[in-house]
């Protein structure tokens, strides 16, 4: 029983860490590109998806390739966390497509470019993947939102 609750506890400890990353974003963004808000040495970089088209909302740091239904992207940040020489970028967004699709889209995309899955969860109430390739580690977590699918992104390259 014990195994079964271990894939969980990496996917609560990032759902937590993305919810507090947006939690962060809704207090802490203005209009200056950079804000430095913890003693801890980390550079908050939000982008404002309202003002931007394209690309540009996504945060610096993505792989470009990465599948996002862009129009739809609701929150997009970059965390730095310079004394760790790590380097965090958040991108959420909504989408009307069906949990399986999503699913498919992803574990599609993270085989074709040469990802290492160390966690595929799928359930009714969610899908997550962890990969990692070279330093990266990406994490995505799709979840049942009303009538539409919640996709949160997460990746960290540590140097």
């Amino acid at each position: 029983m014990e195994n079964k609750t271990k894939p969980i506890l990496p996917v609560l400890l990032v759902a937590v860490l993305v919810v507090a990353g947006v939690l962060l974003f809704m207090k802490y963004r203005s209009s200056t590109p950079a804000t430095k808000f913890s003693s801890e040495n980390v550079i908050y970089d939000p982008v404002d998806v309202a003002s931007v088209q394209g690309q540009s909302k996504l945060p610096a740091g993505l792989p470009s390739d990465i599948p996002i239904e862009i129009e739809n992207v609701t929150q997009s940040e970059t965390l730095s966390y310079p004394d760790r020489k790590a380097t965090v970028s958040n991108v959420s967004y909504f989408s009307a497509k069906q949990q399986e699709e999503l699913s498919v889209i992803y574990a599609n995309y993270l085989k074709d470019k040469g990802y290492k899955i160390t966690l595929g969860d799928k359930s009714v109430s969610h899908t997550a993947y962890i990969a990692t390739k070279g330093n990266g580690e990406l994490t995505i977590t799709i979840t049942p939102n009303d009538q539409r699918m919640n996709v949160l992104l997460s990746f960290v390259v540590r140097q």
